[in-house]
């Protein structure tokens, strides 16, 4: 396989997990060890080098060890109905470039961040009403 097609395969991986994390956080039948696993995830990552090929190998691995398939068809599914819903609020959605992906799969900070964001998340949406 080419460089070109690891690296955007790569980036099809990444943003395929970001997806699905967003995804586990509106799914209230998600088991809780998700998001405990989650965080050793984001150790791994800020570990690895900031390389999509090297951070997408990680995640797909951490996949692996915990049991979690990716599936491309349903995740686009959801960023369809992700998308409508944000047309729907009257949020302008930007296109991309041909060819081009969203920056948060090129860079370790931003995949970080959009983990811990979920995490944070997911934390005071299940925080015990007072």
């Amino acid at each position: 396989m080419s460089d070109i097609r690891v690296h955007q395969k790569s980036l099809k991986d990444i943003e395929d997990f970001l997806t699905f994390t967003i995804q586990a956080k509106d799914n209230p039948d998600q088991d809780s060890q998700f998001w405990e696993n989650l965080k050793g995830l984001v150790e791994k990552l800020r570990a690895t080098e900031d390389k999509p090929v090297k951070l997408a190998s990680v995640i797909k691995q951490w996949c692996q060890d915990y049991g979690i398939t990716l599936n491309p068809k349903e995740l686009e599914e959801y960023r369809a109905i992700l998308r409508a819903n944000m047309l729907k609020k009257g949020d302008v959605i930007q296109p991309a470039n041909p060819g081009e992906r969203p920056a948060v799969t090129l860079n370790q900070a931003l995949i970080v961040d959009t983990v811990n964001d979920a995490i944070a998340d997911h934390k005071s949406d299940n925080k015990p009403n007072n």
